[in-house]
């Protein structure tokens, strides 16, 4: 067999999955459900047998779905006849008078815990890398396999709910607690521990212990109360998703079946909409970005690729720690320079408390968040040390000449394979290595918001810069989760050109007379993570005016109805302390609510430092179109122009780098599902009302 390797010790059977052709991350395609099939019916069969252990191996357990395999489908019965022999097969586990126990070490994702949920004991590993979840609703699809009805019996549809619909993952000390697994024990001797258990349960009457507490089996044995949070998981779904995602309501409806019926029902029923997410337009956009993100993250580094074993950053800002912070959880030394020492001690308390809150998550003990915290050195005075140094990354605020000089100092002192790179939003590259001796060394790695795993490195070449530095910067944002794209060095690059555009047409808008949170609507409608004064106010109203000027800005303003003058208005807010979120005005009003910023009403005086002081209602269609149409087309001149590599790149930036729709795919995904012809006809049709910005 391809998928499960079997071992039998006496009567009891131990299950590995593996991979077919290498070591890779196990997942579930239909040959694996075959494969499961034949083995647990023989097991079944077979008298001799007595227990059973599933194991993952002493990596991971299992990944979850295959999501390129489900890309492939296009028919739509065709995935519907493997789930129903899964939830048939899981089934059968469920209900053997043979005790099945999983062993989970590693990853346990989807369909995977899917699995090690129908069995009877569940042993986890207390180790920082076993973390458990169901990311299926991140990839437009739902928990598969009966993990739904599962989930919500063991630990209530309260909490189900959450966890399927976030897609979080529970590290093991979480997922022990609310009963995802019964007992923890050490990786070394999680198998033996699962063989000793399942022996111990040969003969015996299985009974599962309650996890749930007293409050989730009140409202899960009353029809009301169950009805109740069914309902108003609904209504929030549809505010939060402006119901462009059919996946969390088929998650709800499948739910809903299963609580109000029977079990059969839920079963049924998240089998039909399992099969008809599969092939929906948004869940295949949604797993071709998953792909996507496989591949990048799948390649093989470059030949020509060196090892950055320490980085230095230069500037100790908001930018500057969170880099910091990711690196060292990463295992990259840092060494962090900043001229003033107050600003470096704070830096290090929030890269401090980060990783407390990190070695939390990952059940770090105390002393290895200290022995993360020691690959961090701060330095104030000089550079020493900087000629041990494989990368530099300035990541101090837009100023060309700054950035330029502090490279320069330490083209002096580094080695000369030390890369030299900038953190900037749009200032060119060539600009800021003009004065340097080896331009070659130079890059731009301009990182985007959030700091998380996935999150989107910019990489900007400039015609000097040497693949090897191209090659090197690429695998380094891999290393620290990221993915990456390579954008050719023309004003604002991909992500900052994209993002101004859009901004753009919210700034026209609101001089034609529309309002600031109906502009912000029409957005969230269209899919965007957040509209254009909201974005603004979250990335500063003063930074958002230092990158989006210059030649960018002269992009937009040059074509006939292209753009509005930023930096006045922008500066008259400023001066006005309306700098956004930070500052708790901006567009809008913030209040603090539990530690978080809420928005609360619009700033109405903003309205007077445009041109329009008259509001009027504008149509929503022509918003949408408008707001859509100008980012489609500036993603598609950005590849004409080569300043991104492939339709792939452009995909990717745009949904990470500034919140594109990303049920669409991207604006290539979209132009594609749309018909090229169809955009160029609405484009055409925007070009001749609205100007040449909308023009190819």
């Amino acid at each position: 067999m391809q998928y499960i390797h079997l071992e039998q010790q006496d009567s009891l059977i131990i299950i590995r999955f593996q991979h077919p052709t290498k070591k890779q991350h196990i997942v579930i395609n239909a040959a694996f459900v075959e494969e499961l099939v034949t083995v647990i019916e023989a097991i079944e069969g077979d008298a001799g047998v007595e227990a059973i252990v599933i194991w993952g191996g002493v990596s991971d357990f299992c990944f979850g779905l295959d999501v390129e395999h489900l890309v492939a489908i296009k028919e739509v019965d065709a995935w519907e006849r493997v789930s129903r022999e899964a939830f048939r097969i899981l089934e059968v586990i469920a209900n053997s008078v043979k005790p099945y126990v999983a062993a989970i070490h590693g990853e346990a994702q989807g369909a995977g815990l899917a699995i090690a949920l129908a069995c009877h004991y569940r042993l986890g590993s207390h180790d920082q890398l076993t973390r458990l979840g169901f990311p299926e609703i991140r990839y437009g699809l739902i928990p598969p396999f009966g993990a739904i009805q599962r989930l919500s019996d063991l630990i209530g549809v309260r909490h189900a709910l959450d966890l399927m619909l976030t897609g979080n993952q529970l590290n093991i000390r979480k997922a022990k607690e609310v009963g995802l697994v019964d007992r923890l024990v050490h990786k070394d001797g999680l198998l033996q521990s699962a063989i000793r258990q399942a022996k111990a349960l040969v003969g015996k009457k299985i009974v599962r212990p309650s996890y749930k507490s007293t409050t989730d089996k009140l409202l899960d044995s009353n029809p009301l109360s169950r009805s109740v949070l069914i309902n108003q998981a609904r209504e929030q779904l549809l505010n939060q998703t402006q119901n462009n995602y059919p996946a969390p309501l088929k998650l709800v409806d499948s739910m809903e079946m299963g609580i109000q019926y029977d079990e059969k029902a839920g079963f049924e029923a998240a089998i039909k909409n399992m099969d008809e997410l599969v092939v929906h337009p948004v869940s295949k956009q949604l797993m071709h970005l998953e792909v996507l993100k496989q591949t990048q993250f799948n390649q093989e580094n470059a030949r020509d690729t060196r090892h950055v074993k320490r980085i230095g950053i230069l500037g100790a800002g908001k930018m500057g720690t969170d880099i910091a912070s990711d690196c060292i959880t990463h295992d990259i030394p840092v060494l962090l320079k900043d001229v003033q020492a107050d600003i470096l001690q704070f830096a290090k308390q929030s890269i401090w408390q980060r990783l407390v809150a990190y070695g939390e998550e990952h059940l770090l003990l105390d002393v290895q968040v200290e022995q993360m915290m020691q690959l961090l050195i701060t330095q104030k005075d000089n550079y020493q040390h900087f000629e041990k140094l494989d990368l530099v990354l300035e990541a101090v605020y837009e100023d060309a000449s700054l950035k330029r000089k502090l490279l320069k100092a330490c083209e002096t002192i580094c080695r000369k394979q030390c890369i030299l790179a900038s953190n900037t939003s749009a200032i060119p590259i060539r600009e800021i290595a003009s004065e340097l001796e080896h331009p070659e060394r130079v890059i731009g790695m301009h990182y985007l918001p959030p700091q998380k795993e996935g999150a989107l490195i910019e990489i900007i070449v400039q015609d000097e810069t040497a693949l090897w530095v191209e090659h090197t910067a690429v695998a380094f944002a891999h290393r620290q989760g990221r993915m990456s794209i390579v954008v050719q060095d023309q004003p604002g690059f991909y992500t900052t050109r994209i993002l101004a555009a859009y901004l753009n047409e919210g700034f026209l808008l609101l001089e034609e007379g529309g309002r600031i949170e109906q502009i912000d609507q029409c957005a969230l409608e269209l899919g965007f993570s957040a509209g254009p004064f909201t974005l603004i106010d979250q990335m500063g109203v003063d930074v958002c005016q230092a990158i989006m000027g210059g030649q960018l800005m002269a992009l937009f303003t040059n074509n006939v109805g292209g753009g509005v003058n930023w930096r006045k208005p922008l500066q008259e807010m400023i001066t006005q302390s309306l700098k956004g979120k930070k500052s708790q005005k901006g567009f809008y009003h913030y209040k603090t609510k539990k530690g978080h910023l809420l928005t609360n009403g619009v700033v109405e005086q903003v309205y007077t430092y445009f041109k329009a002081t008259e509001r009027r209602e504008l149509s929503v269609k022509m918003m949408r179109q408008r707001l859509m149409g100008v980012v489609v087309n500036e993603a598609m001149k950005c590849l004409e122009q080569g300043v991104i590599r492939s339709e792939q790149d452009g995909d990717i930036g745009a949904v990470l780098g500034i919140g594109f729709p990303n049920f669409t795919g991207g604006p290539f995904s979209y132009v594609k599902q749309l018909g090229v012809e169809v955009m160029r006809e609405r484009l055409q049709m925007l070009t001749d009302q609205y100007g040449d910005r909308f023009s190819k």
